[in-house]
């Protein structure tokens, strides 16, 4: 047996045959009393253990126990401790396992000696059969919720399994569970209700699904009693109707979102702002997909269309034409991307365009498979706001190349070449001549090297055009 003590001499701790482990805890073995026991300075308990080769164990009364501090106790109070210091926390134990068969296996108190929970428990696990397995009160006594638990799910054949209060003792929460799933044959298995006693939601469920074939199986109400969510449900899916919406929500009276179940879990989604349509989505099995037209569209709140998008499977995809694309608010496209099986992708024409406000086409780009490739022309071309080409760049395979001339041209905004580069595989090339050549605006070489493999040669050269 070991003992540590406090500065004034008092007992701090009892340790009977301690087992110090690699993640800090400490156990302990006795089997004819407590493991471990430990003290207030002022000799007050503070807690006693009993452990029986390291597991919580104690056949006759709690394995573990716990007191407040009692700043009035003195040492002539000890044979009187239990009355006079507010219990913390008990716990009955057999073999390492939450265990009573008289009641509660857990007992926890505030400092005001008002219960804070009881928890039942057989072999380790939430069980009791004649009332509530948990419940949990306030400091000022009202009770906060209470489980009716069999072995470890939450089931009662005779009213809600779980229910809730607000500190003011208003009921704010039931829930019917049948073996551990939300269950209710003759109404609706979730209720919720505000401080005020308002009823803001009901949920009809069957063996753990939403169900309900006589009315919405979801349906949430704000402070106000205004519908603010509805569902109607079969067996935890949507109802199949492709012309009424069977999901709708609302703020502040302004409808949000309506939901049609297509069918084959296929969802037709659209979002509203302010009461507006804003934007609506297909999908199945809860990634973007539809096979007749674009799966995502998005407008301003006047109507106009600013985003249109095609997928299948979740991955942006279309066959005969750009699967993205974006226009201003006032109706200019200003972006389009062709994708296959969300790859970059086309064969006829550049896979990538874009336009700024006025309409003006700004950039090219061309993609087979996801790879920068062209074979008659540069695969990136840009231009100003004049419309003037600023910059080409020759591509094959994804690498930076041109057989016959420079793959990397720019351009001043008057039309004169300013720097040309011969790249071969991402890397500066030229057996012929300057793999890199720059000009002024008026077409005065100014700067000419050479490279082999991305390896500079010779020294810098200047020379006229």
């Amino acid at each position: 047996m070991e003992r540590t003590y406090h500065p004034n001499g008092q007992v701090k701790e009892e340790m009977w045959n301690p087992v110090r482990h690699e993640n800090g805890f400490t156990t302990y073995h006795r089997e004819d009393g407590p493991a471990y026991q430990s003290w207030y300075v002022t000799g007050q308990h503070k807690s006693i253990i009993y452990q029986v080769n390291n597991q919580c164990h104690n056949n006759n009364g709690p394995a573990y126990q716990s007191w407040y501090f009692n700043p009035n106790f003195t040492i002539d109070l000890r044979p009187w401790e239990d009355q006079l210091c507010t219990s913390k926390k008990i716990e009955y134990y057999i073999n390492g396992n939450h265990h009573r068969e008289d009641g509660p296996a857990i007992k926890e108190w505030h400092e005001n000696g008002q219960l804070i929970n009881e928890h039942y428990y057989t072999d380790g696990r939430h069980h009791r059969t004649d009332g509530p397995a948990v419940q949990v009160w306030h400091e000022n006594g009202q009770l906060i919720c209470e489980s009716y638990i069999r072995v470890d799910q939450r089931h009662r054949e005779d009213g809600p399994s779980y229910r809730q209060w607000a500190k003011n003792g208003q009921l704010i929460k039931e829930e019917y569970y049948t073996n551990g799933h939300r269950h209710r044959e003759d109404g609706p298995a979730v209720l919720e209700w505000n401080k005020r006693g308002q009823l803001i939601k009901e949920d009809y469920y069957i063996n753990g699904e939403y169900h309900r074939e006589d009315g919405p199986a979801a349906q949430a109400w704000d402070n106000d009693g205004k519908t603010v969510h509805i569902s109607y449900m079969l067996n935890g899916l949507l109802q199949v109707d492709d012309k009424e919406p069977n999901a709708r929500t609302w703020e502040n009276g302004l409808l949000t979102m309506e939901s049609w179940h297509l069918g084959d879990n296929h969802y037709k989604v659209t979002h509203y702002k302010q009461g507006v349509l804003n934007d609506t989505v297909y999908r199945h099995h809860f990634r973007k997909h539809r096979v007749d037209g674009p799966a995502y569209q998005e407008w301003t709140e006047s109507g106009q269309l600013i985003r249109e998008e095609y997928y299948i499977n979740g991955r942006k995809h279309r066959e005969d034409g750009p699967a993205y694309q974006e226009w201003t608010e006032n109706g200019q496209l200003i972006k389009e991307i062709y994708y296959v099986d969300y790859y970059y992708h086309r064969t006829d024409g550049p896979a990538i365009r874009r336009w700024d406000k006025s309409g003006q086409l700004i950039k090219e780009e061309y993609y087979i498979n996801d790879t920068r490739h062209r074979t008659d022309g540069p695969a990136v071309l840009e231009w100003n706001k004049r419309g003037n080409l600023v910059k080409k760049v020759y591509y094959a395979n994804g690498y930076c190349y041109r057989e016959n001339g420079p793959s990397f041209v720019e351009y001043y905004p008057n039309g004169s070449v300013k720097s040309e580069e011969y790249i071969i595989k991402n890397k500066l090339h030229n057996y012929d001549g300057p793999a890199y050549q720059k000009w002024d605006e008026h077409g005065t070489l100014i700067k000419s090297d050479y490279y082999l493999d991305g390896v500079k040669q010779g020294p810098l050269i200047k020379r006229a055009r």
